[in-house]
């Protein structure tokens, strides 16, 4: 295990933000001999840039670094996708650093616990269900190692739905949660931008001629943020505004950026007719137009039966080892999300333990790494002994 902390923290090591695509890229360089090393067929998957809209409204597109597709035994009658990103939410301000939390030993730096943390597990799970049979097993993988999850995966999760069509069980390897429990529900989660069009005149010589663009943008957002106070299983947080060139002029041009969240299929319905009276509303007291653009990407995440059963196996995998498993609902999302959707059985949160995601004091606890070693490397073992033995496999477990 020492080694594998020491591969976890030159992981961390190396600058791999969502928007430095050569960082992401050096990310996955680093990952394909590992891989390799496992006998898998190892592809670097260059991916299109996806399109937004930039501070001023403009749209842009992004560039995003190469995904990773690990390929081992893809004629076996049991499959496993292991899905996990190399990308993270924030730029690397310092290196990572060792030391103890709580008594016990933890790796603070950007990425260490979502989820190179989680790399890192499912790696030596891999490796360790490798080498540890007699024979060659009848169960193939393949990993998915995202480059733009932190940003929604706006680029890769076509291509991550199209392939995960021949699974039907996954694994998704980002972080428990803090004591240690899966994820099972997760709220869907969607970026908006909304553009404010005005009309420049002079604030004092002729204000009636104009239409103030950034007063329009402010009402909308104090409505969509009313709104959804008041509407259960709904969550807005407006998190960019910009607008403006100078207080002696009435601004024609006014942009804000926000996140969505929603619970259910029902509240993404509500969300979107709110949306339509609202947009509607501001456009006709203010004599603007408002350009909406975005998507919710990623729809709620609901566990289903199949689901149930898979973290019931799971929970029968840890009490091998004396060790109790539960799981519980989040409000974040993750690419689990996407999987649910199309129908996997998708286990969620195999990540080790830690805290402060999204955050220059993020960490993990390094004990946590071998329990979750530990428990994927059971599930995937129970998977080739009940083929031995003639039991279901992994399309029919759950």
């Amino acid at each position: 295990m020492d080694d594998l902390v020491r591969t976890l923290e030159q992981w961390v090591r190396v600058a791999s933000w969502s928007r430095d695509p050569a960082g992401v890229r050096r990310m996955v360089a680093g990952l394909v001999p590992l891989f390799r090393s496992l006998g898998a067929r190892v592809d670097r998957v260059p991916l299109d840039p996806w399109s937004t809209w930039d501070e001023d409204g403009r749209a842009v597109a992004v560039a995003v670094g190469p995904a990773l597709w690990a390929v081992r035994r893809p004629t076996a009658s049991t499959q496993v996708l292991i899905v996990a990103h190399a990308d993270t939410a924030l730029p690397l301000t310092r290196p990572p650093e060792r030391g103890t939390h709580r008594g016990r030993p933890a790796l603070w730096g950007v990425g260490a616990l979502d989820a190179k943390g989680g790399i890192a597990v499912a790696w030596e799970a891999l490796r360790r269900f490798e080498v540890g049979g007699r024979t060659e097993p009848d169960v193939g993988w393949a990993v998915w190692i995202a480059p733009d999850e932190e940003l929604g995966s706006p680029a890769s999760a076509p291509l991550l739905v199209s392939r995960a069509g021949r699974y039907g069980t996954a694994l998704v390897f980002e972080p428990s949660h803090p004591d240690g429990a899966l994820v099972s529900d997760r709220m869907g989660s969607g970026n908006f931008t909304v553009v404010a069009h005005g009309r420049r005149a002079h604030a004092g010589r002729n204000p009636d001629e104009g239409r103030n663009a950034v007063h329009a943008l402010a009402a909308f957002v104090v409505e969509l943020e009313r709104w959804a106070g008041d509407t259960p299983g709904v969550r807005v947080n407006v998190g960019e505004i910009r607008g403006g060139e100078a207080v002696n002029v009435i601004p024609e041009r006014a942009v804000a950026r926000w996140n969505v969240r929603c619970r259910d299929p029902l509240d993404v319905q509500r969300f979107t007719e709110g949306l339509t009276r609202i947009h509607a509303r501001i456009e006709a007291r203010y004599g603007v137009r408002l350009e909406i653009h975005g998507e919710l990407g990623r729809p709620p995440r609901r566990l289903d039966d199949r689901t149930l059963a898979l973290y019931e196996r799971l929970a029968a995998c840890a009490g091998r080892s004396g060790r109790s498993l539960r799981w519980a609902p989040s409000g974040g999302v993750s690419d689990a999300n996407l999987l649910s959707a199309a129908g996997l059985a998708c286990a969620d949160g195999l990540g080790p333990r830690g805290d402060g995601m999204h955050t220059p004091e993020e960490w993990v606890d390094l004990h946590s790494l071998e329990e979750r070693v530990e428990l994927v490397t059971e599930f995937l073992r129970s998977l080739e002994a009940a083929h031995r033995s003639g039991g279901r496999s992994a399309e029919a477990v759950p």
